[in-house]
């Protein structure tokens, strides 16, 4: 059976066809997971987390691209948006890119870094997550994110930027 028939006896209810595509799909979806949050555990969650968002929403799938490509752009969106709220809880900062913080509380310190990142766009605020946050390295992130090493370097310079202006701004008075 091919992606196509798989897909329109998944979208019938066919829990086999289901299985099949997840089967076909698994270790690509969990691997790219795992690059991102570096916890198999986690990973194992986010892929399951994946194909249950994927088939919730398979009839909004307009097969513009293949099955493969959405389901890896869904693990991939999930992925992120987990490291998004782990770091809200925690933020090990380093301290070349931000002031230090010995003049604020350790809660309010979190919360202005929270803000920080409120003022990138999400293209910056994800590679500087990754990169400064995350510590994976630029090439990886390069790969993950499908853009050219130069863009990741860029977009890093000018994430640190404005998170450094940010405090500067608001606690360098």
């Amino acid at each position: 059976m091919n992606e196509d028939e798989l897909l329109n006896k998944s979208l019938e209810g066919d829990k086999g066809a289901m299985d099949l595509l997840v089967r076909e799909h698994w270790d690509r979806v969990y691997h790219h997971c795992l690059c991102i949050v570096h916890d198999e555990s986690m990973a194992e969650d986010l892929a399951q987390e994946t194909f249950i968002h994927a088939f919730d929403h398979l009839a909004s799938f307009q097969r513009r691209a293949r099955f493969s490509t959405w389901v890896w752009r869904i693990a991939h969106n999930l992925s992120i948006n987990y490291l998004k709220k782990k770091h809200r809880t925690e933020l090990p900062l380093i301290e070349e890119i931000l002031p230090s913080h010995e003049t604020l509380e350790e809660k309010e310190f979190y919360l202005q870094v929270e803000e920080a990142l409120k003022t990138l766009d999400e293209k910056h605020r994800i590679v500087f997550e990754l990169y400064d946050l995350k510590h994976i390295p630029q090439k990886e992130i390069a790969t993950q994110l499908d853009i050219p090493h130069g863009t990741v370097r860029s977009r890093l310079h000018y994430a640190r930027l404005q998170v450094r202006e940010y405090f500067k701004t608001n606690f360098m008075n």
